[in-house]
């Protein structure tokens, strides 16, 4: 592909995916837990999605959308905190 170093760079993906959902699962620090997720999903939207986007395309449109809100749930996420246990 032309990419330098991919390995590295697909295993601190993989380390950063992992081990930032599960702290996201239990709660664990959240308001810093989200920030490496947002930066894999924004290079993700501009190295790979935007170049790619074409709106004849409704595959690349849903792809292009959904990495979006992922990126608006990660930071509601850490404007309103991670709540509570069963709302209580």
């Amino acid at each position: 592909m032309g990419f330098p170093i991919a390995v590295v760079f697909a295993w601190i993906l993989i380390i950063v995916e992992v081990l930032g959902g599960a702290a996201l699962i239990f709660s664990i620090q959240t308001e810093k837990t989200i920030w490496p997720l947002f930066i894999v999903l924004l290079v993700a939207l501009l190295l790979v999605h935007l170049p790619s986007f074409s709106l004849s395309n409704p595959q690349s449109l849903m792809n292009t959308l959904w990495v979006l809100v992922g990126l608006g749930a990660l930071l509601s996420l850490h404007s309103t905190g991670p709540g509570e246990l069963f709302g209580n």
